[in-house]
């Protein structure tokens, strides 16, 4: 399903300016501690600088949260264009499942739209829809691998991709919720995610 450009996220902080690299801090910060229990006196803190210069860049705690979800999705689309030019489709869908776990084993946690989702009722409506537009593009992008899985025979299933794209985006997620539960996360989600994508016909 195609997004209406009035959806689209907005432009992140240009290469190398201060206010991406506070953007960047903020994603750390956003991904540890959750929206609720950030605060622009904090991240100024953290940044080394005074309040009222960290407010030059954010005029609010919304604009923060939307500027961190902006540099975060220009990442993420950066590495699935890497990930476009996998041999198959079932490669394109089990190397984004693994790119799932990394956030558990590099950074302990869980990505940060799902952290800002956890907090939605906070945030403003253009926010909302942002973050909304983010899923969106995972879910098209998993779509069209699992459409190009079953052409070509890695993916076995009579599913449609614009079926299987939010199934794939919605379960990856919820056993990252559940791994963190238990005493060795990155091993647990592993685990789960290879016995998912072998039930659901990922060869």
């Amino acid at each position: 399903m195609a997004r209406d450009s009035t959806d689209a996220l907005p432009a992140a902080p240009g290469k190398g300016t201060r206010k991406e690299a506070l953007a960047g801090l903020a994603i750390e910060m956003l991904q540890s501690r959750g929206f609720s229990a950030l605060g622009l006196r904090e991240l100024a803190e953290a940044a080394g600088m005074r309040p009222p210069s960290l407010y030059s860049h954010f005029h609010s705690k919304d604009e923060l949260g939307r500027a961190a979800l902006a540099l975060y999705a220009e990442r993420h689309r950066a590495g699935l264009a890497a990930l476009a030019d996998s041999a198959t489709g079932a490669g394109r869908i089990r190397t984004y499942a693994m790119r799932c776990g990394q956030c558990l084993q590099e950074e302990g946690q869980f990505c940060l739209f799902l952290m800002l989702t956890t907090s939605s009722h906070e945030l403003s409506p253009e926010a909302v829809r942002e973050i909304a537009g983010f899923v969106e593009e995972q879910m098209e992008w998993l779509a069209t691998g699992w459409d190009q899985g079953r052409t070509e025979g890695s993916i076995r299933s009579d599913q449609p991709g614009s079926v299987m794209g939010p199934v794939v985006f919605g379960a990856l997620r919820g056993l990252m919720a559940f791994a963190v539960l238990k005493p060795d996360p990155v091993a647990a989600f592993s685990a789960q995610r290879d016995s998912l994508l072998a039930a659901l016909g990922v060869t």
